[in-house]
């Protein structure tokens, strides 16, 4: 049974180490525009960021999607879950213009978002559409052109077992 997949370690670290020193920096200015030494707006606007970029880390972007046989398994920080292969439908970019979030499309329910960067997404499109060949999995003309950006991919990539 083939598996192979894509894993973005950047973003599966991000949770540990960035995100951290953000809520510091969030609390610190909040102390900062409390105490009057700094506008409110400022502590503000970098705190409702900070929250936007954890609930897309965290809840919506996957550091992880695995196929297993007929089955696609995704990993997100504080969610993962499973598909059947047979229910995807395709991909695309979110939103359908950014480059470094992709949509796995199901027959029915939510797309499984995906943090992607490199030539890594276009090995795991490659290997989907080998493996399940009535569906076309296709990378936009934008994650084929930053593949080939030089240090493309550090901190991601495709695996295979």
């Amino acid at each position: 049974m083939a598996v192979f997949g894509y894993k973005n370690w950047v973003l599966k670290l991000f949770r540990f180490i960035h995100l951290p020193i953000f809520t510091v920096a969030s609390l610190v200015l909040c102390v900062q525009a409390a105490r009057g030494k700094i506008p409110l707006g400022i502590a503000m606007f970098w705190t409702v960021g900070w929250i936007w970029v954890a609930y897309w880390m965290f809840w919506r972007a996957c550091h992880t999607v695995e196929v297993e046989g007929n089955t696609l398994r995704w990993r997100r920080a504080l969610r993962s879950g499973t598909v059947d292969v047979t229910d995807l439908t395709g991909n695309r970019n979110l939103f359908g213009f950014v480059g470094s979030m992709q949509t796995l499309r199901q027959r029915s329910g939510r797309p499984i978002i995906v943090a992607v960067y490199g030539r890594g997404w276009l090995q795991f499109l490659d290997a989907l559409n080998a493996h399940h060949p009535e569906h076309p999995f296709r990378a936009s003309r934008l994650a084929r052109f930053s593949a080939k950006w030089p240090g493309a991919g550090f901190g991601s990539g495709f695996y295979q077992r």
